[in-house]
């Protein structure tokens, strides 16, 4: 008899473990797909073939060109220039389960791309496309961090990876590549924000950008004398703060 139950309690565990599994790896392809395919959860667009917004609620077309419009201005001044193709932006609405699996590295993120999978695709937690604002979890962000600085900051990312490839992209230190599209969103660090991060004050995001230290590190090194963007990225070299930055080129450039 207790054999019997034995035989039973081991198919019965069986045929749990291979739901289990069936399900997880049901989940795991669904969520390949949709990284392959996001437009297969947004069901409304607008836009133009240089920025198009997917959403799904309805989008206001002029809205929706307004700010695809100045955002790809501003992307001509930029450090790597504007990208040669159409660019997808999906907002997620800050919630649920879009918004859980297209930001599951940073939940928290206003934005975020993923340019070894794809250089044509951001995601938004969520925009007031009329009022050219993102929207956070406490309302909309304020300057300087506007709807433009997002798309320019994200879109940087995407040309980064496009022009260095995936490996390389992955290889650059975070302040390298935070600090460039915050370099292209809101311009070089001045003299102030230098010397506030210098004297190691708290420079606040809503203030000076997502990655201030990053900006004003990128700013000092590409100052120096015979550095460019192009040595830049081939910088590998930690930021410990942005007193360090001043001497990070004499270390690791050739």
């Amino acid at each position: 008899m207790g054999k019997m139950i034995t035989r039973r309690t081991h198919r019965i565990v069986n045929a749990l473990a291979l739901l289990v599994g069936g399900v997880c790896a049901s989940v795991m392809v669904g969520v390949a797909i949709l990284m392959s395919a996001p437009q297969l959860a947004f069901a409304h667009s607008a836009g133009d073939g240089r920025i198009m917004f997917h959403a799904t609620r309805p989008l206001s077309q002029e809205a929706a060109l307004r700010a695809g419009a100045e955002a790809w201005a501003e992307m001509q001044d930029t450090p790597f220039g504007p990208p040669d193709h159409q660019i997808d932006v999906y907002v997620t609405g800050g919630a649920g389960w879009r918004h859980q699996v297209f930001f599951r590295p940073a939940t928290w993120a206003g934005g975020i791309t993923y340019p070894i999978l794809s250089t044509r695709t951001i995601f938004l937690r969520d925009v007031d496309l009329e009022a050219g604002r993102l929207v956070g979890s406490e309302g909309p962000i304020p300057d300087p961090r506007d709807l433009t600085y997002y798309l320019v900051h994200e879109m940087t990312h995407l040309r980064h990876g496009e022009t260095v490839g995936p490996i390389a992209f992955l290889r650059t230190p975070h302040w390298v590549r935070e600090g460039i599209p915050d370099i292209a969103a809101l311009g070089s660090a001045d003299t102030d924000l230098m010397a506030a991060a210098m004297a190691g004050a708290v420079l606040q995001r809503d203030t000076f950008g997502s990655y201030p230290v990053e900006r004003v590190c990128a700013t000092m090194v590409l100052a120096q004398p015979g550095m460019d963007m192009v040595r830049l990225l081939r910088l590998d070299a930690p930021m410990r703060d942005p007193r360090s930055c001043m001497t990070l080129p004499a270390l690791v450039v050739e």
